[in-house]
């Protein structure tokens, strides 16, 4: 007899809306007008990850010679004005809205675990009118450490008064599953077009999408 599924937590960034692509398309626009060829991969390694885990700003893709005549602090400010209004344009990725419906009808509490901030995150679930659906929501100011520590998702169970055992979470990048894994939970990675060419640790399954997903199909992972 397996356990029986109490929580789901969810990733944010690029599981339940895609602002990850719009942050690519946002600085390869600016590439492209200073004709640099950045890879779009470029981005990968900060995917799930927040400020204090990223080794490098894509402001730093930019050659030297051209760095040093911009201003820094204006052309992060562009870019990151470009990505909200890309990411705006952004509806929930397919089926997320369904799947929050039927757990929440299905009595299986909901929680949320980003390494983005509180402000971020709830700003978008707000406008997307999704936030009613969770009971818990863990962002980088509530840890020490954001993903791929486990503190998050350690957060957001204790929140949710919910064992490792009887949780399972839903992640679209490496670092975020890693995440998971060490907060002991059970793992479904769900891939987007950015994260579905980088390399996932062993997690309980892998999914195109959340589209046509139910709660039996999580419940299922537990037993």
């Amino acid at each position: 007899m397996g356990n029986f599924l109490k929580s789901v937590i969810f990733d944010f960034d690029g599981l339940i809306l895609d602002t990850e692509w719009p942050e690519v398309q946002a600085w390869s626009e600016l590439y492209q007008n200073l004709q640099i060829d950045v890879d779009p991969q470029w981005w990968t390694f900060g995917i799930g990850r927040g400020p204090d885990q990223d080794p490098k700003h894509p402001f730093e893709f930019i050659p030297p010679d051209i760095r040093q005549t911009l201003d820094k602090n204006e052309v992060i400010a562009e870019r990151w004005d470009r990505r909200r209004e890309l990411v705006e344009k952004e509806a929930p990725l397919a089926g997320v809205s369904d799947l929050l419906e039927a757990l929440r009808s299905s009595q299986i509490r909901i929680g949320l675990a980003s390494s983005s901030s509180q402000n971020w995150v709830k700003g978008h679930l707000k406008r997307l009118d999704l936030i009613h659906y969770f009971a818990a929501i863990a962002c980088a100011e509530d840890v020490k450490l954001t993903k791929p520590s486990p503190d998050l998702y350690l957060k957001a169970l204790e929140d949710l008064d919910c064992q490792p055992e009887n949780g399972l979470a839903l992640e679209d990048s490496p670092a975020g599953c890693q995440s998971a894994l060490a907060a002991g939970l059970r793992v479904i990675a769900v891939p987007n077009r950015l994260t579905s060419t980088m390399q996932f640790p062993p997690v309980q399954e892998i999914w195109s999408s959340l589209s046509g997903k139910q709660p039996a199909d999580l419940a299922r992972i537990l037993q």
